[in-house]
Formats: C-alpha cells, structure tokens, sequence
C-alpha cells in the first residue's frame, strides 16, 4: 500500500467515526419524533416548529497555514503511535484544534460548515446546521440548526458518547423525546466497524477534562 492510499485509509477511520457520530444523532432524534407522532406529523412538526429554510451561519476558524500543518502533524503522530502499539502516547485537542480539523481537513469535509465544537469542563457543546433532506426527502430545503451537549468517555474498549441536551432554533427539544435520546450511546453503531473497533482497543481513554478532549493510548 502506497503511504497516500495509507493517509487515505487513516483518514477515512477518522471521518467515518465523526461522520458516523453526527449521523446517529440526527437519526436519534428523528426516530423519538417519529415512534410519537408517526411520519406525517412528524413531517408536518418539523416543518412548521424546528425546521429553518436555510442553514445557519456557524463560527470559522481563523487560522494560518503554518498552524494547521503543525496540527496535522501532531495528529498523524499520535496515529502512528497507536498503530505501532507505542503505550501511554496522549494527544490533547482544544476546541480550537477540533474546529480546524473540521474545517480544514480533507477526511473532515462532510461536517465542514455543519458542525462547530466547544469544549466546556467534562462537556462537548456543538452547534450544528444539517440539511435535512439528506436524510429525509419529504424535508429536502429543509435545515436543523440546533446546539446539544454531549459526554463522551471509554468503558471496555467501548467509546460511549450520551447526548444530555438538545435545543432546536433556541427551543429546548420536548422531554418525552429527550428520555429515550439521552439513554442511548449515539456511538454504538459507529463503532462496530472493524477498523474503529481495533482502533478503540489500542486506546486506554478518550475523555473530556477541563475544557480540553485527552485520548491516551494503552
């Protein structure tokens, strides 16, 4: 394998697990919405109550060439480490270096304009702004701008991420809905892929810890 169809392969884990994460939260609070209303009033519910017409602007990154590539750098040498099984390797990402990577990274480019993250004490608080036609046609023009607030952490080799708040054009998203969402690990399907699930058993902890997300392999 040429090492461009091996950055090819490292980097489309990364944008799988992403990808794959921001996937299932959509689908997450979709299917809640869909068990209680049933699908043309969950439709009609959309539409008239948390969809917008257009996607909304989200926060960009200012940053230089120099800074992104040193980012890039660090990342990848983290990746090899882990993949040589080189134990107690830690990569820490601020929000900022999580909103460069999704903004500048090429594995990225599905959430690039549709995600931005912060990173608050033991949280993640992301903004989002999805097309939602792409996942439900009746709703093609339609766009979900909302923030929720997740946790995310490792239990036996198993990445858990809980969402505990949504809100939807700066409406707070009904309990009866919530209830279900907040129980569910939104990363549980994403990380049934071989390639994650080896990837996770390398690592001995992915949490977030003041303001700051910390991975350290075993």
């Amino acid at each position: 394998m040429s090492e461009s169809q091996e950055q090819k392969k490292k980097s489309g884990c990364a944008k799988g697990c992403a990808a794959g994460c921001a996937t299932l939260i959509l689908l997450a609070v979709a299917g809640g919405f869909l068990i209680y209303l049933g699908y043309s009033k969950l439709v009609n519910i959309v539409k008239t109550e948390y969809a917008a017409t257009a996607p909304a602007k989200l926060p960009s990154v200012t940053v230089s060439a120099q800074e992104t590539a040193e980012l890039f750098k660090r990342v990848d040498a983290f990746s090899r480490a882990v993949r040589e099984g080189q134990s107690g390797q830690e990569l820490t990402l601020t929000s900022r270096d999580i909103n460069v990577l999704i903004q500048k990274s090429p594995s990225w480019s599905a959430l690039s304009d549709k995600v931005y993250v912060t990173l608050e004490d033991t949280r993640i608080h992301g903004d989002a702004s999805i097309p939602l036609g792409a996942y439900l046609g009746a709703l093609k023009g339609c766009w979900l701008n909302g923030s929720g607030t997740f946790r995310v952490e490792t239990a036996a080799g198993r990445l858990l991420v809980f969402m505990d708040a949504l809100s939807v054009r700066d409406k707070p998203v009904p309990e009866k809905f919530m209830a279900g969402i907040r129980s569910k690990n939104l990363a549980e399907d994403a990380t049934k892929k071989p390639e994650t699930a080896a990837l996770l058993q390398k690592l001995d902890s992915v949490a977030v810890r003041d303001g700051k997300l910390h991975i350290k392999s075993k």
